[in-house]
């Protein structure tokens, strides 16, 4: 073929090249623009919830979440990034490994050996507790805190709520009586605790003089009804912010001393909102039982009428949806804790999620002190128990990783001795 004719036929070729290669090139370059738009437009999009981390808004089922603008965070950008002492800033990716370390014994020797052996340098470490508030939340879900308290938004009047655990009987309506009781928003939104108390009911108080101590703290914990009279105040302390109770406990008291609590139903008393929805003043005292409770029926047929089944002037009933419990447990069971966890670990893991610094107090599983002393099984009662419902060395030992991973204090021996 003459070259006269090649020519032309290779001109064009080349002239379809360049513009496949300008066309390409061009996709390309848009295709980088509208990347880089969106991302832009996803991070001015962002919404803050009670952790304070941003999440983009098409994350479903924030509900009431949203309870505070985060701080600006610029010195993230330096070479060492700082801790926040802010609640809810986690910018560690690495997890939290509360799991129980190959061979460990859970003898009595080796616990006290593992509490005592950084007594000197131990501290809090709130780069651990942000980083286990993160883990917990992802497990139950990031509004779990405030979603398991009955408010006058999440139950509406005449819904069904599970009031104790036989079905289908326990499935009760919530009436105008007690739905009025109800707070309107959950107890503790927008609240966060420099120092807390968690006081159990072990033994081991009797003679500790950590009343003192305990009543120090910004916020106090107690379960069952345990009690803070004269006669046991310099060792468990008085103040009560929050008494945590099973519908088994609270029935022992409420409808065995009818002269010391008050029991009537009408005319019902709504909830004080005003008192609980200023963040700059205290909580009231809060009686928090958790449904369902056991099958105490003249209990339920109390609180479901909307009696007031609590202590003439301490404080306000609450009540939370323990079904929220079954995750609980097994969040906790990853992390070594086989059986159901006990009331103390429940207002323990509130407490995770409440305060910046916890101290424990009056947990011990041994028959023993530390001092080779008789512990009874309650400070304020001759109670011997063989039933099983938790395994307390168990959580005894989980306790004691909490406290060197340095999220909780663990209180143990006599508080005038500690430094």
């Amino acid at each position: 073929m003459p070259m006269s004719r090649q020519l032309p036929r290779w001109g064009t070729i080349l002239k379809i090249a360049i513009i496949v290669c300008t066309m390409g090139y061009c996709v390309l370059l848009c295709s980088w623009s509208v990347r880089n738009n969106d991302d832009t437009g996803r991070s001015d999009k962002a919404v803050v919830v009670d952790d304070g981390q941003a999440l983009p808004q098409f994350i479903p089922n924030l509900g009431h979440a949203i309870l505070h603008i985060a701080p600006n965070n610029d010195d993230a950008k330096t070479e060492e990034p700082k801790i926040s002492h802010d609640v809810g800033h986690d910018d560690m990716d690495d997890r939290l490994d509360l799991r129980p370390k190959p061979g460990l014994t859970l003898d009595f020797r080796s616990m006290i050996q593992r509490l005592r052996s950084n007594s000197t340098s131990w501290r809090f470490r709130r780069d651990n507790l942000l980083k286990l508030r993160k883990q917990i939340k992802d497990f139950l879900g990031r509004d779990f805190l405030n979603s398991a308290f009955l408010t006058r938004d999440n139950t509406p009047l005449n819904s069904s709520v599970l009031f104790y655990k036989i079905l289908p009987e326990g499935v009760l309506p919530v009436v105008r009586d007690l739905w009025v009781q109800l707070p309107k928003a959950p107890v503790y939104s927008g609240r966060q605790y420099k120092t807390c108390s968690v006081v159990g009911s072990s033994g081991i108080l009797t003679g500790s003089k950590c009343g003192r101590l305990i009543d120090s703290t910004e916020f106090v914990f107690r379960m069952n009804n345990a009690p803070t009279s004269d006669d046991f105040m310099v060792d468990v302390g008085k103040r009560t912010n929050q008494m945590s109770e099973t519908g088994k406990s609270l029935a022992k008291v409420s409808l065995n001393a009818s002269e010391t609590f008050n029991l009537s139903c009408l005319p019902s008393t709504p909830f004080p909102d005003k008192l609980f929805q200023d963040t700059s003043k205290p909580l009231p005292k809060i009686l928090l039982v958790r449904l369902p409770t056991f099958p105490e029926t003249d209990l339920v047929r109390l609180i479901t009428r909307g009696c007031r089944v609590v202590p003439k002037g301490e404080g306000q009933l609450v009540l939370w949806d323990s079904r929220i419990n079954v995750k609980m447990n097994d969040f906790w069971r990853q992390n070594g804790l086989k059986l159901k966890m006990s009331s103390g670990f429940f207002s323990i893991t509130l407490a995770l999620h409440l305060c910046r610094e916890i101290h424990v107090f009056g947990f011990w599983p041994f028959s023993l002190s530390s001092e080779r002393k008789a512990v009874p099984y309650h400070y304020h009662d001759l109670l011997i128990t063989t039933k099983v419902i938790h395994n307390f060395i168990e959580e005894f030992d989980l306790l004691v990783r909490l406290h060197e991973h340095g999220l909780i204090k663990l209180h143990v021996d006599d508080c005038t001795q500690e430094r």
